[in-house]
């Protein structure tokens, strides 16, 4: 992402809430009856209901995609993770709001759409201020040196490898990118009932479930 200041030009930036349509991705109604159902799934940090809704969003989504060709596939594919990433933020989760902007930003650069480039750089600037306000005014966990050799001792040696990525994190990123790496390779516990059983977060009646 680029950290220069917005120019003049950024008067003219389209708003993220804007872009999935601008880029020709548009919810199935099917879509659209779900996003509260998402958006409360995602905020409960349950990797069941997470799991169930924000999949099946996605598979949905997907088939939109699926349904369109060339340029126009492509458009909507940076579409769809831009939809994904505004459910995140509307569910409170600032750093998986990021993370998809940057996914996002990161196809957009390959296509070389960039007006695209550009919008997603303002968003993840906005991003990137407020997480950083909150990083220092909240988060009270360990280093993440402590978060990754708690993880390597607790989780199979198979994660390992992407857990060495995460040492140059902010520790509150890094249990985001555990998390992920939790549920991505199938660990039975709900990565936010492990985080809480280790003190790291404050426990939620779904995590003392």
């Amino acid at each position: 992402m680029k950290d220069g200041e917005p120019s003049a030009e950024s008067q003219n930036v389209i708003p993220v809430e804007q872009l999935p349509a601008y880029l020709g991705f548009v919810e199935s109604d099917e879509m659209r009856s779900m996003r509260g159902i998402v958006v409360e799934a995602l905020a409960s940090g349950n990797h069941t209901a997470i799991k169930e809704h924000l999949y099946r969003y996605q598979e949905l989504g997907e088939a939109v995609v699926e349904q369109l060709q060339g340029a126009a596939y492509n458009r909507a594919q940076i579409g769809l993770i831009v939809a994904t990433s505004l459910l995140w933020r509307d569910a409170g989760n600032i750093v998986s709001y990021g993370v998809e902007l940057k996914n996002a930003h990161t196809y957009a650069h390959g296509m070389k759409y960039a007006d695209i480039e550009h919008a997603l750089d303002v968003a993840y600037q906005a991003v990137e201020a407020e997480h950083q306000a909150s990083r220092e005014s909240d988060y009270k966990g360990p280093p993440t040196e402590e978060i990754i050799a708690v993880c390597k001792r607790e989780f199979p040696v198979e994660l390992h490898e992407e857990l060495d990525t995460l040492y140059a994190l902010e520790p509150d990123e890094a249990l985001e990118q555990v998390a992920a790496l939790i549920m991505g390779f199938g660990v039975e516990e709900d990565p936010y009932t492990f985080f809480a059983r280790m003190g790291w977060i404050e426990p939620t009646i779904e995590t003392q479930a």
